[in-house]
């Protein structure tokens, strides 16, 4: 089965949670036999940018690029709603899957016509869906699918997001809390004050925003100020990423419909102090703990310290996330039979439409032919 997935951006040129969980997917669909690929909008920059700038001034009647950096094709364009009809008819999915955060590029692969998965990792701040000819509904979470049936009342499947633990499996010095985003929204201003209460751990920062908000450049000031604490690129390695954490800290703001590196950190048994906003709390589920982020700073010290330091703790902790890992319902292969399973449902009413299709133009046919020799 061939699957044309569409996103904002994809990896190698953005490591953010959809593009990974994207490229995860593809992966294991691709193993199985299918033909995965993506259509995204272009980054200019890096040598994938660059190189794909100069293919695109070479033959300006093209308005897309086409690459394999991901082990698959890849369709990159300045403009994708304007593209996206040509590179489908080029790619030839027998199922869409649109995963894209902008409204315009979602209409126009809707408006495709073709067997449709709108995959949301996201709750969408619009006024509507657009509507699917064709077409069902996914969400990564049970909060996501809650929160999506609640805005716009639409039901959908869940498909949770695939971790492959080949990709994180490493082994583990367990001596740092690690975190991500320097973002006051994700908390990164509670994890900049843990650092500050405890000198002596060591606070990794991944930081993979391509542009700040005002009030988010003093928290890189800050944190310029406290020699505990490491600002770091995403990494495309997932094992280099956890390879000297002891916890992994998530004290996020935002309405997370997942928490994908609660899912990575528990592969190896790492556990997670999160928020218990979204769908966080199932993301860490028996793997670590969740507070409220509006909770006084000094209850989130207290569980830090007691989830690092408690040896006792810690252990209970590890046992916890090992649970949490070997739960059927993260297990990579059944979530991606389940998606293949879900896009099968639409590839069957497709054809059972076309056989009524065919069925109706013969039937018209029949008819004009019997009225054309006079029988009644």
């Amino acid at each position: 089965m061939r699957f044309l997935f569409v996103n904002d951006f994809h990896v190698p040129q953005l490591l953010r949670g959809t593009e990974v969980n994207t490229h995860a997917l593809c992966t294991s669909l691709k193993a199985l036999g299918h033909e995965p690929s993506v259509v995204c909008a272009l980054i200019p920059t890096g040598f994938l940018g660059l190189h794909s700038r100069v293919r695109l001034k070479a033959n300006p009647r093209k308005a897309w690029v086409a690459d394999g950096a991901a082990g698959y094709p890849t369709y990159r364009s300045w403009h994708v709603a304007q593209t996206l009809a040509e590179v489908a008819a080029y790619a030839r999915p027998d199922v869409l899957v649109i995963q894209t955060g902008n409204q315009h590029v979602a209409q126009a692969a809707a408006l495709l016509g073709l067997p449709t998965l709108h995959y949301l990792h996201f709750i969408p701040e619009w006024a509507s869906l657009p509507p699917l000819r064709n077409g069902s509904y996914l969400t990564n979470s049970v909060f996501c699918q809650r929160s999506v049936e609640s805005l716009y009342g639409v039901r959908s499947a869940v498909i949770r997001p695939i971790v492959l633990p080949g990709d994180y499996r490493t082994t583990i010095v367990r001596e740092e809390v690690t975190a991500f985003s320097m973002l006051l929204d994700k908390g990164a201003d509670i994890v900049l004050e843990l650092a500050r209460r405890n000198p002596g751990i060591g606070f990794r920062v991944y930081s993979n925003q391509r542009a700040l908000h005002e009030r988010d450049r003093p928290l890189f000031e800050q944190a310029s100020t406290l020699p505990n604490v490491t600002i770091a690129k995403p990494k495309k390695s997932g094992r280099a990423i956890y390879r000297r954490t002891r916890m992994v800290l998530a004290p996020s703001r935002w309405q997370e419909t997942w928490g994908r590196m609660s899912t990575e950190a528990h592969v190896n048994d790492i556990p997670v102090l999160a928020s218990d906003r979204g769908g966080l709390p199932e993301s860490v589920g028996t793997g670590g703990r969740c507070l409220s982020p509006e909770a006084p700073i000094d209850a989130w010290n207290e569980a830090l310290t007691d989830m690092f330091g408690n040896e006792a703790s810690f252990a209970a902790y590890q046992r916890g996330a090992r649970q949490q890992h070997l739960s059927p319902l993260i297990d990579p292969a059944s979530i991606c039979q389940e998606f293949i399973r879900q896009a099968n449902m639409l590839a069957t009413v497709q054809d059972y439409r076309s056989d009524e299709s065919s069925m109706a133009s013969s039937l018209t046919l029949s008819a004009a032919g019997d009225l054309n020799t006079g029988i009644p």
